[in-house]
């Protein structure tokens, strides 16, 4: 499962350009440094570069996407790399990659730490949470 809001206003979306590359909907995106484009997250995503949730899918020969900017106070269920764990309810974690965050069970300090669980959704081994983005971006 990719990131879905469950909670936060609708405050419009935004298109972005796009590096050459298909995205489905509900991935996170990263501004690309020293570029006007954004790109998936992958693991070594930084908070500071966190760009928005993919709404409109787009291929690898689109040029913008259609992006929901993540704001304070907005929550999103992810999937997660491992079993889930109230344990971890309020540690900071970094992506796995663009659809999935790592629920290793220690709070991620540095900058690649993007999300903070806020509660686990259904069983532990469906493997999904509520999180709310740690700080969020006006990189534009």
């Amino acid at each position: 499962m990719s990131f879905k809001r469950v909670k936060g206003a609708d405050r419009g979306n935004r298109e972005l350009n796009i590096t050459t590359e298909a995205l489905a909907v509900g991935e996170a995106l990263v501004y690309v440094p020293g570029s006007d484009k954004v790109t998936a997250a992958t693991s070594s995503a930084e908070i500071d570069l966190s760009a928005g949730i993919v709404v409109k899918a787009a291929t690898n020969t689109d040029t913008q996407v259609l992006v929901q900017t993540i704001m304070e106070g907005d929550e999103y269920i992810v999937a997660t790399s491992y079993d889930t764990s109230t344990d971890d309810n309020y540690n900071t974690m970094a992506l796995t990659n663009s659809t999935t965050v790592n629920n290793s069970g220690t709070t991620v300090a540095d900058d690649t730490g993007v999300v903070r669980q806020l509660g686990i959704v259904g069983a532990t081994t469906d493997r999904l949470v509520r999180v709310e983005f740690v700080r969020v971006s006006h990189a534009d």
